[in-house]
């Protein structure tokens, strides 16, 4: 905007003064000027240049003959007598988080008014006043963008009503600019920083409403006038005089109940001066005592999507204002000495502004707080919690809060609402669950109450599909819609009645009808929104169908539909599963390039991702971004715990680490669930301490039984506990558990069995394993509908795998393909489908065999599985303007170790041309290669007779990963503002390194010396009675001493390869390649190909150690080492004979 001169000084006089009733005397000259423009109207770039300097905080405030002189009978008598009770002392707030403002441009426009404004120069033509004052009522901006500041505003106004302008003098307009004035000001001034700024605004504009005329008694524009009075007294926190005039208010408000817009505003200014003065206590309390008309808004409404926008306003300013409270029962229990009514308004404002954060736990603690204190919940809001419990995957909470309000329900007369509240609950979560027949009660009991309405037939239906039965869903379709088109009079489906069709087929993986029912929705004019495709989306990966998943994730990104959390959640649990963290975090990047807000399920997601992998960093670092999160509903709950608990045990920590974690999440206030227990039990197991076990299963048993918990004894902990037993050789008492679990109704599933059949075969004798066959060939026999084997929620060939895998696994330990191809062949004819690890393990068994063609054969079949998955279309997930070195470097985790294999059989045949073909081509599409396929690669190359390539894979790729990998700080950065491990903008060597880094695998340890080498040399993990408070404490320490398998070095079998290379290369012969069955070894060579071989081996040997210095000194190092032990062993051998 070009710059002008700015107005004549004498008028930036008169406007920079506060504005009384006292009118300034004629003879000022600069009114006198002011007098002589009047006859013109003035313009944008006339005011734009009169804003001069408003206010140094010091200006002499309001002469006391003002309007408010003349309200005394509005605010006579003792003001301080009548002020809120309160038995705080004022105080600011020590922190407090932006609010939500009035209108959206409320901070652009008011960039000033903190602050002495600054005079600058604009257009020589401009919009007249009026327009200026139009665009700052509605908040238009003009057409250069530019909004329009208060105190151009201000100007503006007071410039027409210089012109002694018409429009001034309306009352209804002034009204309307002033309210538009105290908002700007509320929502743009901070009311620690700008106290002085918001004084000066408030008495000016105060005293602009003083003269806005005589208005009649009671009528509506006293009704709006009085709510302004009252919110600039609240602006300048003048609470004595705010509250005496809200009494006030309190004889108009009935009449005027229907004008919400300036009442919540109103309310919204009482709230923030209370809030400024006395903090969120303050806060509540005067939302307790005024519940009627202030506090009753915020119940039962955190969900709608048609509401007042000032009521909202107002409610999204509370709870803003709330999210200050750092613990809630707190907040209750510092309460007591109130009446027990405010104290259970207070409980039911805490538990509603909870279920808004998504924090249904916090939530029911709050519930549970009051039944403790005796107060009164209502069942109306009761009944929102169990909901959100059950939305947000709390479903075991839910259940259990939901029968706590049953008798309840059973044994006092409610009010409709309560009974229409209590039932459709119970629908609703049976449904969730695919309950069918209790859902159907429900459903009964609702339709003979008459409550029943569209949505109650989809969340009936909503159960059939969750239990996968399409065809009653659709059964239920046309008995409630027979042949109702969409958008027909009458009682038509909406879209969700259809979604729960395609749902119920997708679940039954039936495409056909899937496609069947899109086409009907087309052809009756209704075609698929957002819901359709996301629980198609969530369908797809929750049977881990990644390709699917990812078109259709890109198919709806094309459509232009809005993704939100869940839908980018869906697709991080596949890779998840697959051991893939990197790509995980992928597509994490990827939705936040996009504009998602992460919720914790999502980033929980992602924690699982790095547990599974054993990417123990990865697991700290998405704990630690929960915890410090200023996002309320990011804290851990115990979905996270129970993923923390899973990294410690995969991790072999000692038992005693793993009850320590357990024992702080207690003392969060986190109630453990069934996988709590279930982590608990193998952790005590794998200890070793069975006693430990059966004391947890017996407190599982007791929680039970009491009916507080939904915790109970299942087949899951039982087989645990079985498992423990046989892995000790005590077959007995895994006897007398097995025996417990059918004694108690408990059936038996295919993972139990597979710990039976798994510990037979480890006998490794004939008799076990005839036993094991016949075991087998019992339960395959079993009648389909006493299959107690065949799991509910897991495809019919997983459970096949589990029965047949250990008999698979014992004859590829004693090398027996023959064997191996018949329990498999039989596995398939059962209706079994080759998975990754049946192919890998028929692999392992041809090449213990040295049966290369078979070799050959079965690796297509492994790429098919674990491999060809189109990572172009992965690599879509992530923002188009990635670096390279940012491109998804991943592959598939689980195709690492028949990698390994194939290479071993393909370099012992001799076909390496092969072995760097296959490499290659995996490389060039992306795949991460982990420290095992990197030593095989390092043994294939040695044995393709090319050393100095293999001393330079060791040199650039092995050494620098061990390094970085040991490169950890001793202490961490506990407040992270990502989860992600992989950040940009590092160096590209450094990205390649760690790309391998993290492609992990569980972590083998070894247990015993792991044990002693924690609880007797290092302090971390001493039994103290000043434990830390932080249950990711010991993670972050065992990731930096535990003795992985998938630790990065140079393993023995590769050092004795490189070794003997290195020695035969000194001693001046070539390292020959192992040749193929059908090449012939010709090697007579005469003297001068002998010398001439030797001088190459001499100047590889020479190019080997300046190239690969660390290198050559790791493996002589290994051959002093081998040299001594042969040594000590020789000697003792010469002792014993």
């Amino acid at each position: 905007m070009v710059m002008v001169e700015p107005f004549l000084t004498s008028l930036n006089s008169i406007i920079s003064t506060p504005v009384s009733a006292a009118r300034p005397t004629k003879n000022h000259p600069a009114f006198r000027f002011a007098l002589r423009s009047a006859a013109q109207p003035m313009h944008y770039h006339e005011l734009a240049s009169s804003r001069a300097k408003r206010y140094k905080g010091k200006e002499k405030a309001l002469p006391e003959n003002d309007w408010l002189q003349c309200a005394e009978w509005l605010l006579g008598g003792n003001c301080r007598s009548r002020l809120f009770a309160t038995h705080h002392p004022p105080h600011a707030a020590v922190s407090h988080s932006p609010l939500p403002q009035a209108l959206s441009g409320s901070a652009r426009n008011f960039a000033s008014a903190s602050k002495p404004a600054v005079v600058q120069h604009a257009e020589p033509t401009g919009p007249p006043p009026k327009s200026i004052i139009s665009h700052f009522i509605y908040d238009k901006p003009f057409s250069d963008g530019a909004r329009v500041e208060l105190d151009l505003a201000y100007d503006a106004f007071m410039a027409l009503r210089q012109q002694d302008d018409p429009w001034t003098k309306s009352t209804r307009n002034i009204l309307r600019f002033m309210d538009r004035a105290v908002s700007t000001a509320e929502d743009s001034l901070d009311h620690f920083k700008d106290r002085d700024a918001l004084r000066y605004w408030g008495d000016r504009l105060r005293a602009l409403l003083s003269e806005g005329g005589s208005v009649a008694s009671r009528s509506e524009e006293d009704f709006r006038r009085h709510c302004l009075l009252i919110r600039t007294f609240a602006m300048v926190q003048d609470l004595p005089r705010a509250m005496t005039a809200f009494r006030k208010f309190e004889e108009l408000s009935d009449r005027y109940a229907g004008i919400k817009d300036v009442r919540f505003r109103m309310y919204r200014s009482l709230l923030l001066a209370h809030f400024h003065l006395y903090g969120v206590r303050g806060v509540l309390d005067f939302l307790a005592k005024e519940w009627t008309t202030a506090g009753q808004p915020l119940m039962g409404l955190t969900n709608a999507k048609s509401m007042n926008p000032r009521v909202k306003l107002f409610i999204d300013t509370t709870f803003y204002i709330l999210d200050e409270i750092d613990s809630p029962i707190s907040i209750l229990f510092d309460r007591r000495d109130r009446d027990p009514t405010a104290r259970a308004r207070i409980g039911h404002i805490l538990i509603s502004w909870l279920l808004s954060r998504r924090c249904p736990e916090e939530a029911l603690s709050v519930w549970e707080s009051m039944e403790r204190q005796s107060l009164e919940c209502d069942l109306y809001v009761q009944m929102l919690v169990v909901r959100s419990l059950a939305r947000n995957k709390a479903r075991e909470l839910g259940i259990m809060s939901y029968s706590r309000a049953s008798q309840p329900f059973a044994d006092s007369d409610l009010e409709e609402r309560q009974q229409r509240a209590f039932l459709k609950t119970g629908l609703h979560i049976t449904c969730h669950l695919g309950d069918v027949n209790r859902a159907e009660t429900y459903f009964k009991d609702i339709q003979k109450r008459g409550f029943a309405d569209t949505m109650d037939v989809a969340m009936l239906m909503h159960a059939f599909a969750v239990s996968g039965n399409a065809e009653r869903a659709a059964e239920i379709f046309q008995e409630q819609f027979p042949d109702a088109p969409a958008g027909s009079v009458g009682r038509a489906p909406a879209v969700y009645h259809y979604t729960e069709v395609l749902l119920a087929h997708a679940r039954a993986r039936d495409i056909e009808g899937m496609n069947a029912w899109l086409e009907k929705m087309k052809s009756l004019g209704q075609p698929p929104d957002a819901y359709v495709w996301n629980v198609i989306l969530h369908s797809f990966a929750e049977r881990g169908e990644l390709e699917s998943a990812l078109k259709l994730l890109d198919e709806m990104r094309s459509l232009g539909l809005h993704l939100n959390p869940a839908d980018y959640t869906s697709v991080m649990g596949v890779f998840g599963s697959r051991k893939e963290p990197l790509s995980a975090e992928a597509i994490y990047k990827r939705a936040m390039q996009e504009g998602v807000k992460p919720d914790r399920r999502m980033i929980a997601t992602l924690m699982r991702a790095h547990a599974l992998a054993g990417s123990w960093r990865g697991v700290v670092r998405a704990f630690d971004f929960l915890k410090s999160s200023r996002v309320r509903q990011h804290r851990p709950q115990i979905d996270v715990y129970n993923i923390l608990l899973k990294s410690y045990v995969h991790l072999g920590a000692p038992f005693s680490i793993v009850s320590d974690v357990f024992a702080k999440a207690e003392q969060s206030g986190i109630r453990p669930n069934t996988e709590t227990f279930h982590l608990l039990i193998q952790a005590a197991c794998d200890a070793r301490d069975m006693e430990t076990a059966n004391s947890l299963l017996a407190q599982m048993d007791r929680l039970g039984k009491s009916g507080a918990s939904t915790v109970a004894v299942n087949v899951f902990a039982m087989t645990i506990i079985m498992s423990g037993y046989l892995r000790l050789g005590d077959k007995v008492k895994a006897k007398q558990v097995y025996d417990d679990m059918v004694a108690r109704g408990i059936k038996p599933s295919s993972v139990t069995y597979s710990a039976i059949l798994k510990a037979y075969c480890r006998d490794e004798n004939e008799d076990s394993i005839r036993i094991a066959r016949d075991f087998l060939q019992v339960l395959i026999d079993t009648k389909h509908e006493e299959r107690t084997w065949v799991p509910k929620n897991a495809p019919y060939s997983v459970a096949l795998e589990q029965l047949h895998g250990p008999l698979i696994s014992n004859f590829v330990r004693v090398g027996d393909p023959e064997e191996v191809e018949k329990v498999i062949q039989d596995m398939f004819n059962l209706g079994g489908e080759p998975s990754l690890a049946t192919w890998t393990l028929l692999l392992k068994v041809y090449r213990r065999v040295g049966d290369i063609e078979s070799v050959r054969a079965v690796w297509p079949n492994i790429l098919e599985i674990a491999y060809h998955r189109p990572l172009a279309e992965a690599r879509q997930q992530l923002p188009e303007n990635s670096s390279h070195d940012d491109l998804l470097r991943r592959g598939n985790g689980t195709l690492c170790s028949p990698l390994s294999l194939y290479m071993d059989a393909l370099s012992v045949a001799g076909y390496h041309n092969e072995v760097a073909e296959v490499w290659q081509k995996l490389h060039e599409e992306g795949f991460a290669f982990d420290v095992h396929n990197w030593n095989q690669l390092v043994i294939a190359l040695v044995r393709a007779g090319d050393p100095e390539r293999a001393f330079s894979m060791v040199e650039h790729v092995i050494i620098p990963s061990q390094r970085f990998e040991q490169d950890v700080p001793e202490e961490r950065d506990m407040v992270v503002d990502s989860p992600l491990v992989f950040q940009e903008g590092q160096e590209p060597e450094k990205n390649e390194v760690k790309r391998s880094v993290y492609r992990l695998a569980a972590a083998r340890l070894r247990r015993r010396a792991f044990d002693r080498r924690l609880q007797e040399h290092d302090p971390r993990f001493r039994p103290s009675d000043k434990s830390s408070d932080d249950p990711a404490l010991s993670l972050f320490a065992l990731s930096q001493i535990s003795p992985l398998w998938m630790a990065w070095r140079a393993h023995r079998s590769t050092l004795r390869a490189l070794l003997g290379a290195l020695e035969q290369l000194r001693t001046g012969r070539l390292v020959q390649r192992v040749l193929r069955q059908d090449e012939m070894d010709v090697r007579d060579d005469d003297w001068e190909e002998q010398q001439r071989k030797a001088e190459l081996a001499e100047a590889s040997y020479g190019r080997i150690c300046e190239e690969c210095p660390e290198t050559v000194a790791l493996v002589e190092e290994f051959g002093r080492s081998e040299m001594a032990r042969a040594e000590r062993q020789a000697k003792q051998d010469i002792i014993v004979t």
